[in-house]
């Protein structure tokens, strides 16, 4: 299990709410999002996405403005006076400067006119994320320098880039201090799943250690703890 100094991490780190009620295309970004290693809870109204903050609270939301029922923008409003405070970037297909204006006021944080490239997408949120991501991003692992919120490391001037999945699976080790963190707290803080498919992190593990380790057959970071899961050391 992780450690209490974890905790803090445990309920955002990786999670996106994408909040669209077009079927298709809620479908086809939470596919983007979920392939860029982040957790995605997808719903399609304003009443639904309520309900998805409150019990899962999300590191950033992609909000549409034109929803069934309540707008995007009126919901935006209400949340942000209800103390909401991840990051939104807002998805319209207005776009007028007074439709923007609005949509910031009611406190978004970006604002992304349909239809839009999904590479700019992902580069907002990552963009978004960095200006969020807490104190100690930076870490040196013997050679490697990791930089959580530029999502690389570098070792010997040369540069790696870090996914989604693997700058969370560092984050949450890293908060642990040095405990143990359970393959399933893993499976389902990054990847929100419950049970089953613990490969999924051992397969991850073994990716982030041939980008960090020296020698990734004998690591010295990304320690297993045979039957229980996986801790981190300096």
């Amino acid at each position: 299990m992780a450690g209490p100094a974890a905790a803090q991490y445990l309920h955002s780190v990786n999670r996106i709410l994408l909040v669209e009620d077009d079927f298709a295309l809620r479908l086809g970004l939470g596919a983007s999002l979920k392939a860029a290693g982040y957790q995605v809870i997808a719903v399609g109204s304003a009443e639904e996405a309520s309900a998805a903050a409150e019990a899962a609270p999300p590191a950033l939301i992609l909000l549409d403005w034109n929803l069934p029922g309540q707008s995007g923008v009126a919901w935006l409003a209400r949340w942000r006076a209800d103390g909401g405070s991840a990051p939104v970037i807002l998805l319209t297909a207005r776009d007028a400067v007074a439709d923007r204006v609005e949509g910031l006021d009611a406190g978004a944080d970006d604002y992304l006119v349909k239809p839009f490239a999904t590479d700019e997408l992902l580069a907002r949120v990552r963009a978004r994320l960095r200006t969020r991501a807490p104190s100690g991003d930076v870490l040196t692992l013997g050679a490697c320098r990791v930089d959580l919120g530029r999502q690389q490391l570098e070792r010997d001037g040369a540069i790696t880039p870090l996914s989604a999945q693997e700058v969370a699976l560092l984050r949450l080790l890293l908060a642990a201090g040095g405990r143990v963190v359970s393959r399933e707290d893993l499976l389902r803080e990054i990847w929100g799943w419950r049970a089953g498919a613990t490969r999924s992190v051992d397969n991850a593990v073994v990716r982030l250690r041939a980008k960090i380790e020296v020698d990734p057959r004998r690591p010295r970071h990304l320690l297993t703890v045979r039957g229980v899961g996986y801790r981190l050391a300096s």
